[in-house]
């Protein structure tokens, strides 16, 4: 697994953890600029993993540096 394997699937929990503290994942997508449909893609594992970009701005949405996400920095 590369690290933005490894990385894509740690936001995918991270998502996941929101979604259970009540944050939607239409609020995540708006909040990161994405489509909806493009997260619903992601965590049902018909997509592969997006751009580093992209990655921190759904990061940013979550409210999660992306040094804690990565764990590279």
């Amino acid at each position: 697994m590369t690290d933005t394997e490894a990385m894509f699937e740690q936001l995918k929990h991270e998502i996941d953890r929101a979604r259970r503290t009540g944050m939607s994942v239409q609020a995540v997508a708006r909040q990161a600029g994405l489509c909806n449909s493009t997260l619903h893609l992601w965590l049902n594992g018909k997509a592969k993993a997006p751009r580093l970009r992209t990655m921190i701005r759904v990061a940013e949405a979550l409210g999660k540096p992306i040094e804690l996400i990565d764990g590279m920095r």
